[in-house]
Order: structure tokens, then C-alpha cells, then sequence
């Protein structure tokens, strides 16, 4: 939740700064009328969401063979609930970096959901497999981080 809150902070400094940048080149007699409140809104908008839309077309171009890997990696980790959804933060032409959430359920009824960063290579086969692997966010693996973009 901190980590959350913490990006939205980032995402409004980064949206005051190009509203700023905005502001400075246009013409003189048009600053008068410009809504800066309205421009900071869009950018903080498209800064807020493009980290995402980015994970998701990189997902659905390249992330159709990765999820044997990922399910794999949760399955080394004991996440009893599976794979929740999976998603692509970088590719490269033989790496990838990808964000893996878990279900995990609890002794006492409740879920928990485990957010894993897993970085994949492809073999000479064209196959992906699990490189290395680290869990950002799990209170029943004792970690507590964030990735970018958040996700939980």
C-alpha cells in the first residue's frame, strides 16, 4: 500500500514537471487561458496508466509461452493457489522480466497473494525457463518491497 501510494507521489512530481515544461513553450498570449489544472489531470493520468498499458501489450505480444515457467517458479515457491495472472515488464531478445501474482490460501480461511519477479531466458530451443527469481511481496515468505509498476 505504501509502495502504492508512494508511485502515485512520483506520478503527480513527473506530471507537475511536464505540465510545467508545457506551460513554458506555448505563446505568451495563450497562457492566459490555459487550464494548467486540467493539463497536470491528463498527464497524471497517462503517467498513471501507461506503465501498465505497457505491461499489458508486451504481455500479449510476447508473453503467450511464458506461463509453464512462471507457474513453475510459483510452484517451487509452495503457492497452494496457483498462478493468479502474469504479466511481461521487459523483453528482450532472449530475457524477460516478468511480474507473476499467486493465490495463496491460509490456514484460517483468508488469501493472501504473493507478487513474484522472475526473470526468464530462452534457450537455444525457443523454450523459456525460469533464470532467477525473487519474492517482492509475501507476508508468509517475509518479504515486503514493490515493483514498478505496483502490482498486488
Amino acid at each position: 500500500m505504501i509502495g502504492a501510494l508512494g508511485y502515485l507521489i512520483a506520478c503527480l512530481f513527473v506530471a507537475c514537471v511536464l505540465t510545467m515544461l508545457y506551460a513554458l513553450t506555448r505563446p505568451i498570449n495563450a497562457r492566459g487561458e490555459m487550464k494548467s489544472w486540467r493539463v497536470m489531470l491528463g498527464f497524471f493520468t497517462a503517467v498513471v496508466i501507461l506503465p501498465y498499458v505497457w505491461g499489458e501489450v508486451l504481455t500479449k505480444l510476447y508473453g503467450q509461452n511464458m506461463k509453464e515457467p512462471v507457474a513453475g517458479v510459483l510452484a517451487d515457491l509452495d503457492v497452494n493457489g496457483g498462478l493468479r495472472y502474469y504479466r511481461v515488464i521487459r523483453y528482450g531478445k532472449d530475457t524477460a522480466r516478468v511480474i507473476a501474482v499467486g493465490e495463496d490460501r491460509e490456514n484460517w480461511g483468508g488469501t493472501e497473494q504473493p507478487v513474484i519477479a522472475i526473470t526468464l531466458k530462452k534457450a537455444k530451443d525457443g523454450e523459456w525457463a525460469a533464470d532467477s527469481y525473487t519474492v517482492v511481496s509475501s507476508l508468509k515468505r517475509n518479504a515486503d518491497s514493490m515493483t514498478f509498476p505496483p502490482y498486488w
